[in-house]
């Protein structure tokens, strides 16, 4: 025999059913409403933090400003090696600079050589400037240049070019060579052979046995 339904039990299960589901929709609200508040706070907290402005910065801003862009600038330097002789030699500088756009070339500034021959004797080099080529070995020298062999020559000059793996001089400037017996100018000059020959060229005058 089944149970009779009583009156308004249907009522109150729809009731029930209406409040669930109103609990549901606030459980719901309240949850995203706690998610957005969240992400509020993250976004507060990035902009404190200066995250966006550094996302919006350009990297050239931030980046310091070279006076002259060609080049990069830097200190003292040595170049030193052995020429084709097995011979050593040092170049020292008051400042070096590598070029920028071509890292074989490094300009000097106060230069001072010591060149070795096979005989034990030496060649000194001096510059106000000079433009090295480690590729080449070569060195374009720029004023007051100096190429001498103590107590045989000392010869002077504007500029000159100098190859480090033979110790070869060309100055296509005036040049004035003290010697022993007198002077020597001449509008160029190459010296050849480890230092022991020099060429002069152009209106050579020579003076021997004269005193200035």
């Amino acid at each position: 025999m089944s149970s009779p339904i009583k009156p308004g039990s249907a009522g109150s299960a729809k009731k029930l059913a209406e409040k669930a589901g109103w609990r549901a929709n606030i459980s719901q609200y309240f949850g995203l409403a706690a998610m957005l508040l969240g992400a509020t706070f993250f976004v507060v907290f990035l902009a404190q933090s200066g995250f966006f402005n550094l996302l919006n910065s350009s990297p050239d801003k931030e980046r310091p400003k070279i006076s002259d862009p060609a080049i990069v600038s830097g200190s003292q330097s040595v170049i030193s090696g052995v020429d084709k002789d097995n011979q050593p030699y040092e170049i020292t500088s008051l400042t070096g600079v590598q070029d920028k756009f071509s890292a074989n070339l490094i300009h000097l500034e106060t230069v001072k050589g010591v060149f070795h021959r096979p005989d034990k004797k030496l060649i000194n080099l001096v510059s106000k400037t000079a433009i090295y080529d480690s590729k080449t070995k070569a060195m374009t020298l720029q004023g007051d240049v100096v190429f001498e062999e103590p107590g045989r020559y000392h010869a002077t000059m504007d500029n000159a070019a100098v190859n480090l793996d033979d110790k070869s001089l060309v100055s296509q400037s005036p040049v004035r060579v003290d010697i022993a017996a007198g002077t020597v100018e001449a509008d160029s000059l190459e010296i050849i052979d480890n230092g022991k020959r020099a060429l002069f060229k152009g209106h050579v005058k020579a003076r021997f046995g004269i005193d200035e």
